[in-house]
């Protein structure tokens, strides 16, 4: 990249300033986005561990190269970036909490690192006080992450795109850590987000990959682990812009189904005319039913997909827009964008 990740938080803000509720305040900004005033804007990095097990032949193969920056350099490189943000930022709006990517592809981990991985962030990980607990400024960071433990990352991020599976073959060493993921989640509360939308960084094939990212591979762990909160990133919705997908119907059936599933509409909310057809959608879903209604509305989380969105908005400011400017109840507005993933980050 050309700038640091430092840069590209500043460049969020930067784009935020639109929206300041008083512009001669820089101590203690708020921003006031569809008429409700925010003191900060909270930012999910969502690192992915790019783990698989064969490189491409030649660099050109089928479009796709592996990327081959360890988890751990972008983890450094994270915490570096939000190290400089504060020490530069003039207003600091954002607040930070990261996801850790892992694999459980064998080549990444054995089951027993596997096991310390998890235990090392996520063992003493209370609810009671949580979102204080998680938030940090790293401005002591030196690039060691051995120092860094529990109450480090906010959740877990899972690539299917990478090939992340789900339900591995039982018997397998893949099935032994995905369990022990699900149990080390639904013990203590602590969120997954799942890529369930278009290519992404894609590494297997398109065949494979259509069925490692069915939101439906999910319900039998959902049944096992029924604390379980997950995520459905991109709201299952395909690179072809079809809506609604069959991944997106699918993920409304598990919201349904299930208390702790969630979807967010990162990316694809680029245009208010989204939104309209999404709470179309979910009153169709409903029908007469308004508890099932709510109960849909509950679990959608607005999110950006910075800097990816970019690819269908001129700038962050127009994204946010997009959702400023739809036409609808203000209460729903507020509960997709605060109260909603308030209660899946810290709940």
């Amino acid at each position: 990249m050309d700038h640091s990740v430092g840069d590209y938080f500043l460049a969020i803000e930067n784009n935020l300033l639109e929206f300041l509720t008083d512009n001669k305040k820089r101590e203690n900004a708020t921003v006031t986005i569809s008429g409700v005033e925010y003191k900060k804007v909270a930012i999910c990095p969502l690192m992915i561990h790019f783990y698989t097990e064969h490189k491409p032949k030649k660099k050109n193969d089928k479009g796709y190269q592996e990327p081959d920056k360890p988890i751990e350099e972008q983890t450094v490189d994270l915490f570096f970036g939000i190290r400089d943000y504060y020490k530069k930022s003039e207003y600091k709006l954002l607040k930070f909490y990261h996801f850790m990517g892992v694999s459980v592809k064998d080549g990444a981990y054995d089951v027993e690192k596997f096991k310390k991985l998890l235990d090392k962030y996520f063992s003493n990980y209370p609810v009671e006080n949580r979102q204080k607990l998680l938030e940090n400024d790293y401005e002591e960071f030196s690039g060691d992450i051995s120092k860094l433990g529990n109450q480090t990352f906010a959740g877990i991020k899972v690539y299917p795109p990478n090939g992340f599976d789900t339900l591995p073959k039982n018997g397998t060493t893949e099935r032994e850590k995905v369990e022990l993921l699900y149990k080390k989640c639904d013990d203590n509360h602590i969120p997954i987000i799942t890529h369930c939308g278009g290519n992404g960084f894609r590494t297997v094939g398109g065949k494979k990959y259509r069925k490692l990212r069915d939101p439906e591979r999910w319900r039998q762990v959902l049944i096992k682990h029924k604390n379980l909160k997950v995520c459905f990133a991109h709201f299952g919705r395909d690179i072809k812009f079809i809506f609604p997908d069959k991944y997106t119907l699918a993920i409304i059936d598990l919201i349904d189904d299930f208390d702790n599933v969630y979807a967010d509409i990162s990316f694809y909310g680029c245009k208010k005319s989204y939104f309209e057809k999404l709470i179309k959608l979910i009153k169709k879903k409903a029908g007469d039913d308004e508890e099932k209604y709510n109960k849909i509305l509950s679990r959608i989380l607005y999110g950006s997909d910075f800097p990816m969105n970019l690819f269908k908005s001129d700038n962050y400011s127009d994204y946010i827009k997009a959702f400023s400017e739809w036409d609808d109840d203000e209460s729903i507005k507020k509960a997709l964008c605060e109260d909603n993933p308030q209660k899946f980050l810290f709940g």
